[in-house]
């Protein structure tokens, strides 16, 4: 059947797509085949096609035509009316227990014969006012991609077709936020040059209108064409200062601090081939070696400690301790696990060959970037106490695994599976810099609270 066709492939490529976003959204496609303004074929897999077909449906779908065009629809029934049906038919899933909570999107229609095909796709709410400001217009590209390729329904977006489709999507969304057409270019090659063999590290803010004190103007403005000069400027920059361009214009130099009103955009050069993009505080994109990825937010403190408060069941003071490891852990600039677990002593002794057993002792925060220097994880107890080092997980394999992920996440995902139904906290810092807890607070099957 033409919809469910349709739907198989469409379904393919939509995961693809969406995957540049962090959390990756959970849609539902449906496609619906209508001819002679009824509902024929339905490919879901949330509905069922005797929603949208019946007396009562045919009525609600006459009074609704008739009142949108009282005077030629009576005898123009038989007709499409595209944009009305796809409508109509999200009024109807909206209406529906199913349809509680999410948003709906339409696709671009195609038509076989006499019958149109409808698409449509939805969204959880929760995850689309999460999803940041880079969703809508990656949502008009998509839009108007599958609108000039005649030929989407037949073919599959593969990993390398849809990081290319997401850096046209990306530079088209940089233009616009930073007013410089080329800045999506520009920030590449920026991050990809070394400045006596060192990396890039610093910050680059786009002012779009935002009032900026600066410490030191330059005169005149610099072009950021000239990759190289803005490269040795950069250098010079360290945490507590800042380049500032307008356009394809630097005109100075300002306090990071002084960085952070609502029409400013900071970029963040991270290292060799790695940015992020953000506004006030919050991460819009991220590219790292071409792969690009949008809406993942650092947690802040309150969000970690409620969490922790959440899962291991800890009052305040117990869960502020937790907080300050985890932040002792990142000062190490390198990747490192840190586990919580009401077993730990137990783990511990048979995880004992895969790690180093010690006595339980508190370590300072401080000490940890040390210990996080080996292969494997820190093993603690609720209060905070070490009783194993260099800790290798075990675990079966498991749906959740991300393959684009390195081994420390993964193995934490596998090592907590097991460990289902228990307080378990697990914190991994990759060597890129991101920030994971496991379980995940943006997950819907996180464990419920303990008393």
């Amino acid at each position: 059947m033409e919809e469910v066709t349709l739907r198989t492939a469409l379904n393919h490529f939509l995961r693809e797509y969406f995957s540049v976003f962090e959390p990756v959204p959970e849609l539902e496609l449906s496609v619906f085949r209508i001819r002679c303004g009824l509902v024929e074929g339905l490919a879901s897999t949330r509905w069922k096609l005797e929603n949208f077909n019946g007396e009562t449906f045919v009525a609600s779908l006459r009074t609704a035509l008739l009142a949108s065009d009282a005077a030629g629809a009576a005898q123009n029934y038989g007709y499409f009316y595209p944009d009305f049906f796809q409508d109509f038919l999200i009024r109807r899933c909206q209406s529906l227990p199913e349809g509680a909570g999410r948003r709906f999107y339409v696709l671009p229609r195609a038509r076989v014969g006499e019958s149109l095909l409808l698409p449509l796709f939805s969204l959880e709410e929760a995850w689309v006012k999460g999803a940041g400001e880079f969703f809508l217009p990656a949502l008009e590209a998509l839009r108007s991609f599958l609108e000039r390729e005649a030929h989407y329904a037949t073919s599959h977006l593969d990993v390398y077709q849809a990081q290319r489709l997401h850096a046209r999507v990306a530079a088209e969304y940089l233009a616009q936020v930073t007013g410089y057409p080329d800045a999506f270019t520009c920030l590449n090659t920026i991050v990809s040059l070394k400045y006596e063999k060192q990396d890039c590290s610093a910050r680059l803010a786009f002012n779009n209108g935002g009032n900026i004190p600066f410490k030191t103007a330059f005169d005149p403005p610099l072009s950021l064409l000239q990759y190289r000069k803005t490269r040795k400027l950069l250098a010079a920059m360290d945490s507590r200062l800042c380049l500032v361009a307008s356009g394809a214009m630097l005109l100075g130099i300002a306090k990071t601090k002084d960085i952070n009103g609502p029409e400013i955009y900071l970029a963040s050069l991270l290292k060799h081939l790695t940015w992020e993009l953000s506004r006030q505080g919050r991460i819009l994109l991220r590219s790292e070696e071409g792969r690009l990825s949008a809406g993942r937010r650092q947690m802040r403190d309150r969000e970690i400690t409620d969490f922790a408060r959440h899962v291991l069941g800890l009052d305040e003071a117990g869960a502020d301790h937790i907080l300050h490891l985890m932040k002792g852990a990142a000062g190490a600039g390198h990747g490192g696990m840190l586990i919580f677990s009401e077993e730990a002593e137990q783990e511990a002794a048979r995880l004992r060959e895969d790690g180093i057993r010690v006595s339980p002792f508190k370590p300072e925060a401080e000490d940890l970037p040390a210990f996080s220097m080996m292969d494997g994880a820190i093993l603690m107890d609720l209060e905070g106490r070490c009783h194993a080092l260099g800790v290798l997980l075990d675990g079966p394999a498991c749906g959740r695994a991300d393959s684009s992920r390195g081994a420390r996440y993964n193995s934490a995902l596998r090592y907590h599976e097991k460990n289902a139904g228990k307080k378990l906290l697990l914190s991994i810092l990759s060597d890129d810099g991101m920030f994971d807890l496991i379980p995940d607070p943006r997950r819907k099957d996180r464990e419920p609270e303990h008393a």
